[in-house]
């Protein structure tokens, strides 16, 4: 006799279903790949009065760092804040381990900012007139740190002035 099944599709998953299946993937991926060793990032840059002006948002594992979010307060582009907040962020990968860095973008100007960093298109994808880039920077490859901060741990704060 045939098995009968359900399948939904919902734009709004039950928590507890999504647990259930990242439990079961975790599982299985952890008996085939190295341990993950996720730890987050972000680099801020804040104006004199406190106010966020910059920052990225993304993380490192297995000798990756990862951009998920790249963003520069849009009167200030093209000012050299993003470049300063990449260089912070490319550096913490190095003491991490990383040997190489993953950013991705649909925007044909933040491509070519990457690309004027060092970032190499490795990926290109069209589809509904969107185009994706995924790019990719080796970087330096240094000792890595004997241990890594705590969540919220600040590692380092500099100052900086632009003309």
């Amino acid at each position: 006799m045939a098995k009968k099944y359900k399948i939904i599709v919902t734009n709004n998953p039950d928590p507890l279903v999504l647990q259930v299946i990242r439990e079961d993937v975790e599982g299985l991926h952890a008996a085939h790949t190295p341990p993950a060793d996720w730890l987050p990032l972000a680099v801020i840059m804040y104006d004199l009065k406190g106010s966020i002006i910059a920052g990225v948002v993304g993380g490192s594992y297995w000798g990756w760092l990862y951009f998920a979010q790249v963003w520069v307060k849009d009167p200030l582009r093209s000012r050299s804040y993003g470049l300063r907040l990449f260089k912070e962020a490319e550096k913490e990968a190095l003491h991490r381990g990383c040997g190489h860095s993953f950013v991705e973008t649909q925007s044909y100007e933040s491509m070519l900012f990457y690309e004027s960093i060092g970032y190499q298109v490795v990926k290109k994808t069209e589809e509904s007139g969107t185009t994706r880039y995924a790019m990719q920077k080796e970087l330096i490859q240094q000792k890595k740190r004997s241990t890594a901060p705590s969540n919220g741990t600040i590692i380092r704060t500099s100052s900086l002035s632009f003309c």
